[in-house]
């Protein structure tokens, strides 16, 4: 019997992916907040592993109904490379990550460069930026998007190429950067097996429509001591705890599995990887603060504009600051989960060593 949710072909999805349990309800009559794509959903929650999944799921044929007016095709804004901050953020990467190129041309941007990398906020802020990677060798970035990430990394040494479904951002990506970008999915990447140093997934695995089989792909692709990185919203943040169904990055219908630590390290150890570290940032806190509490308080969202008060504002770096520091004492409490994991076997070239949960 064909289900139907809003006219998408949808089924159920009543057990872990990743240890066979029946999941508990953890959120119910969930709509987009965000895009206006169709449905009436819920999330259902694994007390086993931690595992967080939406039911029902569309079936893969439906899928693109979901990211009709998704924002994967829209250019990152150009930034100043002479502000403060970015002088700063490319002294972190010269000191601490090994991007000597960038090293700005004064000693006191070179000892500030040392100093800033021991605040935890500017390391993520430049540390993130690269997916906490140094080295070099061929990456290969899953979901790319508009290929800002991507351009970066050639920018600073690295061999690129890019595998991204939707064709307006593959297009956007390859127009404005010159990217070498493949219009296909994860499952369907028609490259020889053992054949990149580093594989990004950055806010990709929890759109998969089967993680574990991207993840084996992942495996299949890289050589031996290469590098898996997976960036996904972190289901044990402060955020969700807080605003619970409101939380921005439950994002109903397009993401599909959602992970805590616990979740995220058995689904990539599933497939074979060694973790290396896993650790939570909260880089993204205040932007995730505001669009929460606007779901919260009037049912949806927009990217556009910032606090509507003062109050809200103060309210916002509160929440972060509160944030920050429990990530400094080591409680996985940011909104961003991070993990490292390596495929056994072989040398590596160098990836820094998170230095905090």
């Amino acid at each position: 019997m064909r289900l139907e949710n809003e006219g998408v072909r949808v089924q159920e999805r009543e057990k872990c992916l990743l240890c066979g349990a029946c999941g508990k309800l953890l959120h119910t009559g969930l709509r987009d907040r965000l895009f206006h794509a169709p449905g009436v959903w819920q999330l259902l929650h694994c007390l086993g592993c931690g595992l967080v999944w939406l039911t029902p799921q569309p079936v893969p044929e439906d899928v693109h109904r979901l990211y009709a007016e998704y924002y994967t095709h829209e250019p990152s804004p150009l930034t100043n490379s002479d502000a403060p901050l970015e002088r700063i953020k490319r002294a972190v990467l010269a000191q601490r990550f090994g991007y000597k190129e960038l090293l700005p041309g004064s000693l006191g941007w070179r000892v500030l460069g040392r100093v800033a990398a021991f605040v935890p906020i500017l390391r993520d802020l430049a540390g993130l930026s690269v997916m906490l990677l140094s080295g070099g060798g061929l990456l290969l970035d899953v979901g790319c998007g508009n290929g800002s990430f991507l351009a970066t990394m050639r920018s600073l040494g690295w061999q690129v190429l890019g595998v991204e479904p939707d064709r307006e951002a593959a297009s956007g990506a390859r127009k404005r950067y010159g990217l070498p970008v493949v219009v296909t999915r994860l499952e369907d990447v028609a490259l020889p097996a053992e054949s990149v140093d580093v594989v990004t997934l950055a806010h990709v695995i929890e759109h998969l429509y089967d993680p574990l089989v991207g993840l084996a792909e992942c495996w299949r692709l890289l050589r031996k001591g290469g590098r898996l990185v997976v960036a996904t919203p972190n289901t044990d943040s402060l955020g969700h705890r807080i605003f619970r169904n409101s939380w921005l990055p439950l994002e109903p219908p397009r993401h599909l599995y959602l992970f805590n630590p616990r979740a995220l390290c058995r689904a990539v150890e599933r497939a074979g990887f060694e973790v290396e570290a896993v650790r939570t940032s909260s880089r993204g806190a205040r932007f995730i603060h505001r669009m929460s509490r606007d779901i919260q308080q009037q049912g949806f969202s927009t990217f556009q504009g910032g606090y509507q008060s003062k109050a809200a504002e103060l309210e916002g770096w509160a929440f972060r600051f509160t944030e920050e520091i429990s990530c400094v004492v080591r409680r996985p409490a940011g909104e961003e989960l991070v993990l490292m994991a390596r495929k056994p076997g072989g040398c590596s070239s160098a990836v820094l060593p998170p230095q905090r949960r």
